[in-house]
């Protein structure tokens, strides 16, 4: 029960975010209510960043890019906070801008919590796609390895009651996209 109520915050802590397509070859983006520090990237096709910024928690951000002086072709919007990433791919034609939010991707984040000498690893996939995991000690010795599957709620608790105090590193993949978490434990 204390992992489902523990989801259902972090989806409430999701951005709102939207992308407006202009008349003219520009678009405006609108993150309101930003509760975590947010990371804004625009790239083109080879993935050569064109526009980064931090938004910090608290701030709300609205800005318009104009996209006139671009070569046609695709290039992606990509907003990123502690625990989502959103993708919105934009089109660049002769005549304008085409964006279909509806088309974007999200993406929620794997995330570690740690409560005493228990550590929570929990992802929301909407999508069912599997979480790889692994875990090593500072030996850089591999304790486990696994792949959560089959549930939207993924999740896992790692018992540390019985180690020595120390460093961990977790290694999670999920939809071909690694993160690197380090846990601390003293005893």
């Amino acid at each position: 029960m204390g992992i489902m109520v523990l989801f259902a915050s972090l989806n409430a802590m999701a951005f709102e975010d939207s992308v407006k397509v202009n008349k003219d070859a520009s678009f405006n983006l609108v993150l309101s209510d930003v509760s975590k520090t947010t990371h804004i990237t625009i790239t083109d096709k080879r993935n050569n960043i064109l526009f980064e910024q931090t938004v910090e928690k608290g701030d709300s951000y609205s800005k318009t890019f104009n996209l006139e002086l671009l070569p046609e072709g695709e290039y992606v919007v990509e907003i990123e906070n502690d625990l989502k990433i959103k993708k919105v791919t934009i089109e660049v034609t002769g005549q304008g801008l085409i964006a279909d939010e509806s088309g974007s991707e999200e993406f929620y984040k794997p995330v570690l919590t740690k409560k005493g000498d228990l550590v929570y690893l929990m992802q929301y996939s909407p999508d069912g796609a599997p979480l790889y995991v692994s875990l090593y000690n500072s030996k850089n010795e591999l304790l486990y390895e696994g792949t959560l599957t089959g549930k939207t709620n993924l999740g896992k608790i790692f018992d540390f009651s019985r180690t020595m105090k120390g460093k961990y590193s977790f290694y999670l993949e999920s939809r071909d996209k690694g993160f690197d978490y380090l846990v601390s434990l003293e005893k």
